[in-house]
């Protein structure tokens, strides 16, 4: 199998830049998935964790976390 190149660090920036300006303006934006791909959850998280530092920078504060489901029936 081969293994896909990982998705540069200039990507994941782009793709948070269109994200961060998408959530400012409210103005949407085309799907990042052409600059980090569909199913790299690395990148993903990447992305999300630089507008999440964006946030916090801007004085924006962390309220709650995600920590998956816990839910047997879900």
């Amino acid at each position: 199998m081969r293994k896909l190149d990982p998705v540069s660090t200039s990507a994941r920036s782009e793709a948070a830049d269109l994200l961060y300006e998408a959530a400012r303006t409210g103005v949407a934006v085309a799907p990042v998935r052409n600059l980090i791909g569909e199913k790299d959850l690395e990148a993903a998280y990447a992305v999300q964790e630089i507008n999440t530092q964006r946030a916090l920078q801007a004085g924006r504060r962390c309220s709650g976390r995600k920590i998956g489901l816990t839910s047997l029936s879900v």
